[in-house]
């Protein structure tokens, strides 16, 4: 059995596997815990879980509050963007994985050594899940940040494809269980690396502004490059009503993936 949500909607492995085939994880970012929490209630029925970045505390017991809170609802993406020593990444993604996160980011650039221990602290937090069998859990590689515009990765990196395949083979040769994944990471990447998850981020409706992502696109286009799951922000959280906007985009992802 699972102690999956205090009020017993998911004990057992089975209606997890339920709960994971949903696709979309909500952006917390941003906003007070008591309407986080608010929304993860209205919501749950219909979604993967929750992305939490800097709900609370930006400190490591900060998050793992939060992660204590939300998993109540749901699944939670811990969004730590990991970049530290081995040894450290390590000890962080175990702390996030103890105290209930499926999944923890980490930059694909601080290398395989690095993603590869984030990847064994994390299983060794979790010991009593069989995550390959579950299909899901495990570190998230962050390949290039959203708000960086073509240009810019290119006056960091370089080439662009080259080194976005870089990144994925860092993330598959470090155990990473998935990547987060812009358009252009997506179509970069597209046909290669099929044991790696795509986690799309900048969801946006069509006519959207660029907000704090320069590179976004929609649900329909995303699911074409083969996203396997939608973080989706405030297409949810500034609706009138959480609950009927999750579960209206849920049926959207569910009719472009068919």
């Amino acid at each position: 059995m699972l102690e999956f949500r205090r009020i017993g909607l998911v004990q057992t492995e089975e209606e997890l596997r339920v709960t994971i085939k949903h696709k979309i994880v909500i952006a917390m970012d941003g906003m007070p815990l008591a309407r986080a929490t608010s929304i993860a209630q209205a919501t749950h029925d219909c979604v993967w879980g929750f992305k939490e970045h800097v709900l609370g505390d930006a400190d490591p017991e900060g998050h793992c509050k939060v992660i204590g809170n939300l998993k109540a609802w749901g699944c939670v993406l811990a969004d730590r963007k990991i970049y530290e020593v081995p040894r450290e990444a390590r000890n962080l993604a175990r702390a996030f994985a103890r105290h209930g996160a499926w999944i923890v980011t980490a930059h694909a650039c601080g290398g395989i050594d690095m993603l590869r221990a984030a990847a064994e602290g994390f299983a060794e937090a979790r010991p009593e899940l069989d995550f390959a069998k579950l299909g899901i859990g495990g570190i998230a590689a962050v390949i290039f940040l959203s708000s960086l515009s073509k240009d810019q990765i290119r006056g960091m990196y370089g080439d662009l494809e080259r080194k976005a395949d870089q990144f994925a083979q860092y993330a598959r040769d470090g155990g990473a269980w998935g990547i987060i994944a812009s358009p252009l990471v997506i179509r970069l990447l597209a046909g290669k690396y099929p044991e790696l998850k795509r986690i799309a981020v900048g969801v946006r409706p069509e006519g959207s502004s660029e907000l704090d992502q320069v590179r976004f696109d929609t649900i329909q286009n995303f699911a074409t490059l083969g996203a396997d799951y939608y973080i989706i922000g405030s297409m949810i959280t500034t609706a009138s009503d959480p609950g009927y906007a999750a579960r209206v985009l849920a049926r959207t992802i569910e009719g472009a993936t068919r």
